[in-house]
């Protein structure tokens, strides 16, 4: 991810714009919560719904041969994608100092400045996902909004329920 966000702010650089005038932002599936089985379910969710894409990805004849490749690399890794993974790099799933350090860090590694948490994980509990944005509600957000305000951040959390 970070060689793709270098990769945007020299192509904004090049093309002669200043890159403080744009937003950078980020959007993954989040849950926060404090039991490990809620973690594994909401991962397991993201899994479903990688798989699901998977199955629908194009492969149409008239498309260019470099979007069948890459839409053949992408079903190949959704293929191979364990349960394990997802819960590493499919999302951010965690207690609220986990979910909050990945935000740190996605903030301070790609520089983005703007958050979207896609709660409404396709298959997860519609109560869970509830429950999982209040608490980033309550412990997350006041935690980035005290970040900005020391000015070690500006990244805004924005949660998105109708994902």
């Amino acid at each position: 991810m970070k060689e793709n966000f270098d990769l945007y702010r020299e192509g904004l650089k090049a093309g002669g714009h200043d890159i403080a005038k744009y937003d950078l932002p980020f959007m993954q599936q989040v849950w926060t919560g404090d039991t490990h089985e809620g973690k594994l379910q909401a991962a397991q969710a993201a899994l479903n719904y990688y798989q699901t894409v998977g199955k629908v990805i194009p492969g149409s004849e008239e498309a260019l041969e470099a979007e069948r490749k890459y839409y053949e690399a992408v079903a190949k890794n959704i293929k191979l994608l364990t349960l394990e993974q997802t819960m590493t790099h499919g999302g951010n799933f965690g207690t609220a100092d986990e979910v909050t350090s990945v935000i740190r860090q996605l903030r301070d590694e790609l520089g983005i400045t703007h958050y979207i948490g896609w709660f409404r994980i396709p298959t997860l509990d519609r109560g869970e996902a509830m429950r999982s944005m209040e608490r980033f509600a309550k412990e997350v957000i006041p935690r980035l909004r005290d970040d900005a305000a020391a000015g070690s951040g500006e990244t805004v959390a924005a949660g998105d329920a109708s994902h």
